[in-house]
């Protein structure tokens, strides 16, 4: 069962609410060492929500927490799933020696400073 089948009130849902503001406070907190980010990955209980982070993070936070307090609408961020989690290898899983989901390979690329043409991560999720 999930927590929207229990109730809206429920840690969950709450956790994941304010899950694009906390992590954008981060994002915006490294900007003020002059850092950059390029892509977050959604590990551990994440996993399944990278729309929402995606979405919340290129939204911004400032609707909700005011223009003090909110963060500024962050375009331009890869945001993808982790390919494997510490639970995961806990439990005995191995991870993948290669994981040829398009959000890994456009992160791996933005750190090194390369974009990947759009139709080649069209190619890569075609082939999932």
């Amino acid at each position: 069962m999930t927590c929207a089948a229990v109730s809206a009130t429920c840690p969950l849902q709450t956790a994941l609410k304010y899950a694009p503001h906390v992590v954008g406070k981060c994002i915006v907190e490294l900007e003020a060492w002059g850092l950059k980010t390029v892509s977050v990955m959604c590990g551990q209980g994440l996993t399944q929500h990278v729309a929402l982070l995606d979405a919340g993070l290129k939204q911004g936070t400032k609707d909700v927490f005011g223009e003090e307090n909110g963060i500024r609408p962050l375009e331009g961020l890869i945001v993808f799933r982790a390919s494997s989690t510490g639970a995961s290898e806990g439990s005995g899983v191995e991870p993948p020696l290669f994981d040829p989901d398009p959000g890994v390979m456009a992160a791996s690329a933005a750190r090194m400073g390369l974009t990947l043409p759009p139709e080649m991560l069209a190619d890569l999720a075609q082939g999932l």
